[in-house]
């Protein structure tokens, strides 16, 4: 990562993506519950008979593949929500060792490299500015990494919560051909 990019991580992303996965399993859930409940009672009225069982027990297995699929949205928003907080430390991780470093009085350049543009080769003490210099360097070096680190672990916790929802499907069986009807 350079400088400019750290400074311009965002999380939002993440965050409006949780949102919208909560909300999503909630309809998901939601809908087709109602269709399994309706599916019961059609129109408020008792059905029976083996078409009323075939519909039931299709409807109630459609409402447990959907809540299999939900299950997986809600665990995306909380690595989502969670995420964005460990992200957002880890931004301010790397930046308070950048803001420390000019502090006391080094340049952090783009690719994050500490230069001291106070002392040259010829002064007393150049080597103790250059250590302190390189220290600095590596300290911001290694929260980037932890910071980018981070960003993949939360990435690879998602696409595996979002696994049932890649995986969902709803095969439809072939209607049974009865014969010729009459018209």
């Amino acid at each position: 990562l350079t400088r400019a990019q750290i400074e311009a991580f965002t999380t939002t992303h993440l965050e409006t993506a949780a949102t919208h996965w909560t909300e999503t399993a909630q309809a998901w859930e939601g809908h087709f519950e109602t269709i399994h409940n309706g599916m019961l009672r059609p129109g408020g009225t008792r059905w029976e008979g083996d078409a009323a069982d075939k519909a039931s027990d299709r409807s109630w297995g459609d409402l447990v593949k959907v809540r299999g699929a939900a299950d997986g949205l809600h665990s995306a928003s909380g690595f989502a929500r969670n995420g964005a907080e460990d992200i957002a430390w880890g931004k301010r991780e790397v930046l308070t060792a950048i803001e420390e470093a000019e502090e006391a009085g080094f340049t952090v350049e783009q690719n994050l490299s500490v230069k001291d543009p106070t002392t040259t080769m010829l002064m007393r003490g150049w080597e103790t500015r250059q250590q302190q210099a390189q220290a600095f360097a590596t300290e911001i070096g290694s929260r980037a990494k932890a910071l980018v680190a981070m960003d993949k672990a939360v990435a690879g916790k998602i696409t595996a919560a979002l696994a049932p929802v890649r995986a969902l499907r709803f095969e439809e069986t072939p209607a049974q051909d009865h014969g010729p009807t009459a018209t």
